[in-house]
């Protein structure tokens, strides 16, 4: 008989309270993977995109379970991955269905948790982290004295930015709301812009725009870039953009080298994390709808 284990899943697409915990068969790692007890698993804005059926080829089949990143420890290994992380290695990456007990993982994005890190942190940096990492670093290339725009700065991803946009020499300029932007402003944003008021009447002369909220803002975005400038955005291909303006669509390549950059710099007190709530997997619906509500700040975790 299959090992079971709790896991918050939908059967349908709808909205947060689709999801329900239900005792499950635990998974079994496969060829180059690992086998995870999940300790805390991150909330992301793709999870309730895809609960909701908007990334409808991302769900293969129902029963599902959302969740594509974690901290935990190695329970078991495919065959392939033995060796590197052996069981009992406290580790943090990304994974599949991590809205549970046990998740799976392949071993290419998993690495060890550096011990100075506490769980909760290394859960919130696989996705978010990453991607703030990469598209500052090597999809933005940033240079000292350059001008970022982050829209969104507030949250999951845009408070990883606007810190590490920092860190890389750039005058930072973030979108928030009212409540948030005294909060924005001391992770190292030089200006917080309102975000319910047009770019143009605010800011001009920006090298890099980074997205994550939709094609509107992105839209408007490049009425304030420069010619020769780049917009990165987080939620798919943008809205064609205007001559002289290049734009393109990013998506965090988790690995072992890309989660010990961002996790050094947590380390060295470069970022630091900010974990607004922290939820039962019991509540996971409640979670999702948090986590994408109005005046949320940083990352929201479940804990299993």
């Amino acid at each position: 008989m299959a090992l079971q284990m709790r896991a918050a899943q939908i059967k349908a697409f709808g909205g947060p309270d689709q999801l329900q915990v239900h005792t499950v068969d635990r998974p079994t790692p496969g060829a180059g993977q690992v086998l995870v007890r999940v300790k805390f698993a991150s909330v992301n804005a793709m999870d309730w995109k895809l609960v909701a059926g908007m990334m409808k080829d991302w769900v293969k089949a129902f029963p599902w379970s959302p969740g594509g990143d974690f901290s935990g420890t190695v329970e078991a290994m495919g065959p392939g991955a033995e060796g590197r992380l052996p069981p009992g290695s406290a580790v943090f990456g990304r994974g599949s269905g991590c809205y549970a007990e046990y998740a799976v993982a392949d071993l290419a994005g998993v690495t060890a948790k550096p011990a100075e890190l506490s769980f909760e942190d290394a859960a919130c940096l696989p996705i978010a982290g990453v991607t703030a990492w990469q598209a500052i670093h090597m999809d933005g290339a940033v240079k000292p004295g350059q001008r970022v725009l982050i829209q969104g700065g507030s949250g999951g991803v845009g408070h990883f930015a606007v810190q590490i946009a920092r860190r890389a020499g750039a005058t930072v300029i973030a979108t928030a709301s009212a409540d948030n932007a005294d909060w924005v402003a001391t992770l190292g944003a030089d200006d917080v812009l309102d975000y319910r008021l047009p770019l143009v009447k605010q800011t001009r002369d920006i090298d890099l725009v980074i997205d994550g909220v939709g094609a509107e803002s992105q839209s408007q975005a490049y009425s304030v870039l420069n010619r020769g400038g780049l917009l990165i955005s987080l939620i798919g291909p943008p809205p064609a953009a205007p001559s002289g303006i290049r734009a393109i669509a990013t998506h965090a390549s988790v690995t072992r080298e890309s989660l010990l950059a961002v996790a050094a710099m947590v380390e060295r007190g470069e970022i630091r994390v900010a974990i607004q709530r922290i939820f039962p997997l019991d509540q996971a619906g409640e979670a999702q709808a948090f986590s994408h509500g109005p005046g949320r700040r940083g990352k929201v975790l479940i804990r299993i």
